[in-house]
């Protein structure tokens, strides 16, 4: 095959990979967006507010994948591309023994949980409690069961097959939003609605594994065979992950519960704050993670300076892309959530959104130099800065939220936001990048240009959101310095070619 055609093949894979991610993450939405619209006119304030924390608590299970998908994912795709497939089959072997593990573990501690909600949120009305223990099990048993499918879906991205899993997540998405609603508008019982999440989450794990035999039939997998080895090494690649995983689950999931403690009446505002801009940020990360796959192959054939390049451009085009629409959110945000869960909702909601954007457009910038280094395999040297951004960011939360309430916590996530993008540039990238990179070249380019260039858009939507400018006016402005980010977008796009990276 020549060259040109191995580089048509790769961009191929990239963008369907990336446009596979993003439709999925689309049909996610339907959590975060469209059921929100609806729970807000069906049931109570307090369930709903219910409703955002117990999934925000049944997701803690989540994280107790602890990156063993993104781990499986670059061990088949690294094994692949020397022709092992036997070593991918015992990488998934032993991460789906690890899964198993965790997902009783997960059970377990949401039960425990269950019992002890009415002494951690003693805000919450006493005639809620038995709803939210409930709903809390019901949440957490679904999330855990799935926690053994997530090594079946690292094999498809290993194997550049994004849109496999995207497929199957869309429709099963998709399919779990109807059914919510309806029992949301027949029955206005939130623990219904956590029960009828439970079924359709296990009807969904059933279809994906067997997904997973119809495209990979001659995969042999013996799931009882002991290899302490490949369970030792997935777990060692996989510690520097945990560590971002905490990072998230600080950012996502212990602030909506901090809210829960201090705050109760305004986690429904908090929580819709939080899943637009996770939308949001989510199809950012869905459009970067292949990244992780070239990455790998690079690393594997020994291309640095290929690397190096594409960690240029994709920065480049990463933090242009989240300053402009992060702008344009933050703008649109009055009219968006006056209609979406109304007031008075809407009236917390927006002072919070603006700050959780802010603080995710400094954590996602990152992403590309995240993706590098997993595609490498050196992020085990990058544990320090997520121990210290979930630091700043719960010691800011806690302390704040204790006396000004939910726009404190909000303040925290920015503040840990900004310290761990700080981290990356003065302390990890000297330290895991080729000694030949040029970091003072990717400060310029990932952050100080992008910055420059959205300069007049981001003062176009304070002039407008403070009102000091008609809304015409204001719109109209924003709409112009748009302009100029987007050209560089372009501009970049134009003269940067992605099989080159």
């Amino acid at each position: 095959m020549s060259a040109v055609a191995a580089e048509s093949r790769e961009i191929r894979k990239f963008v369907r990979n990336a446009a596979s991610n993003v439709i999925n993450g689309l049909s996610g939405a339907f959590f975060g967006l469209v059921l929100p619209f609806f729970f807000v006119r069906t049931l109570s304030a307090g369930e709903f507010a219910l409703w955002i924390l117990v999934l925000q608590l049944g997701g803690y299970v989540g994280y107790l994948s602890f990156g063993l998908q993104i781990a499986i994912g670059r061990y088949v795709a690294h094994a692949l591309e020397r022709g092992d497939r036997p070593f991918a089959e015992k990488m998934l072997a032993a991460g789906l023994q690890i899964l198993s593990v965790l997902a009783i573990g997960g059970l377990m501690a949401m039960l425990v949980l269950a019992w002890a909600f009415p002494a951690i949120f003693r805000q919450v009305p006493p005639d809620l409690v038995a709803t939210a223990r409930w709903s809390l099990v019901w949440v957490g048993a679904a999330l855990a069961a799935g926690l053994p499918v997530l090594g079946i879906l690292g094999v498809f991205i290993g194997l550049q097959r994004n849109d496999i899993p995207a497929a199957t997540g869309t429709v099963s998405k998709l399919t779990m939003g109807v059914v919510l609603v309806a029992v949301a508008y027949v029955t206005s019982d939130l623990v219904a609605v956590c029960a009828a999440y439970f079924f359709c989450n296990i009807a969904t794990y059933v279809v994906q594994g067997a997904v997973f035999r119809r495209m990979c039939p001659d995969w042999r997998l013996s799931f009882a065979a002991i290899d302490p080895a490949a369970r030792r090494e997935l777990v060692t690649y996989c510690i520097s992950l945990s560590v971002w995983s905490l990072g998230t689950l600080v950012v996502n999931g212990l602030q909506t519960t901090i809210v829960g403690i201090y705050d109760f009446a305004a986690v429904g505002a908090y929580g819709a704050a939080l899943n637009l801009v996770t939308f949001a940020a989510g199809v950012a990360y869905t459009i970067l993670s292949p990244l992780v796959q070239v990455f790998a192959k690079q690393h594997a054939l020994g291309k640095s300076a290929e690397m190096m390049r594409l960690l240029h451009t994709a920065s480049t085009a990463t933090s242009l892309a989240l300053l402009a629409g992060g702008a344009w959110l933050v703008l649109l945000a009055q009219p968006i959530f006056v209609a979406w869960i109304k007031q008075p909702l809407a009236a917390v909601a927006i002072p919070v959104f603006t700050l959780l954007v802010i603080a995710n457009v400094a954590r996602v910038m990152a992403m590309p130099y995240m993706n590098f280094l997993i595609g490498s395999g050196r992020q085990g040297r990058v544990v320090l800065t997520p121990v210290l951004e979930c630091a700043v960011n719960l010691t800011v939360g806690l302390v704040l939220a204790a006396h000004i309430g939910v726009i404190g916590v909000a303040i925290g996530t920015l503040a840990g936001g900004v310290v761990g993008n700080a981290a990356n540039f003065l302390y990890n990238m000297p330290r895991t990048l080729p000694q030949k990179a040029d970091i003072s070249a990717l400060v310029a380019s990932s952050l100080v240009r992008p910055l420059v260039s959205c300069v007049p858009l981001i003062a176009a939507v304070a002039l407008t959101n403070l009102h000091l400018l008609p809304a015409v006016a204001g719109y109209a402005l924003t709409a112009t310095a748009t302009v100029l980010p987007a050209y560089r977008f372009l501009k970049l796009r134009r003269g940067t070619r992605i099989a080159q990276s």
